[in-house]
């Protein structure tokens, strides 16, 4: 039987928190799911995975009240989420990452350990969920070497985080139907109204 890892030491957790919101006019980050925010069960499953937790936003005053959680902005700014990646990376005190989107309210410990099980027994860039719909590019683990191909791939305007796969040595996660709802996210008003229903 596999080994899940309890708390990981080597590891760290990056938590991605800096789109602006357009769509749904709000910091959806915030939103209540229940009577519990969206970033809030999102830190209540990776803290009893991860001992760094590192929230990346393009605004730091959106998150003022957290604690032992360390906030950082994007150092490239209007570059979407490969910028966050490259922030986190360089936050990190580990050598590598794991990610995940702040839009992601049902998120899964025992699919987040998977994910971080493989990469701390195998030497890949990247350890990404793959499901019949596509990669989850947003809630996967990123090795911290990768922070030159990626500061590349900004300066050129690549800003594709499926570009920057082709160049790296990654595992793919095969993930079940069941599980398809831990990497739901929220974009939309719809969305939003699908999931509290």
């Amino acid at each position: 039987m596999r080994q899940i890892v309890k708390v990981s030491r080597s590891t760290s957790c990056v938590i991605l928190a800096g789109g602006k919101c357009r769509r749904l006019g709000q910091a959806k980050y915030f939103i209540k799911i229940g009577s519990v925010s969206i970033i809030e069960r999102i830190l209540a499953v990776v803290k009893e995975i991860f001992k760094e937790i590192i929230i990346v936003t393009n605004d730091k005053g959106l998150f003022p009240h957290y604690g032992e959680i360390k906030v950082v902005e994007d150092l490239e700014k209007d570059c979407g989420p490969l910028a966050g990646i490259f922030t986190g990376l360089s936050a990190i005190r580990n050598t590598q990452a794991f990610f995940v989107a702040g839009d992601m309210p049902f998120v899964n410990s025992k699919s987040i350990k998977e994910l971080v099980n493989i990469a701390e027994r195998q030497e890949y860039d990247c350890v990404i969920p793959r499901m019949d719909t596509g990669f989850e590019v947003l809630h996967a683990v990123y090795a911290k070497s990768l922070l030159p191909l990626i500061k590349e791939h900004l300066q050129q305007k690549r800003l594709a985080i499926h570009n920057l796969l082709c160049y790296c040595n990654c595992w793919y996660l095969d993930i079940n139907e069941q599980s398809k709802v831990y990497f739901t996210n929220i974009n939309t008003a719809e969305d939003l109204a699908r999931i509290q229903d």
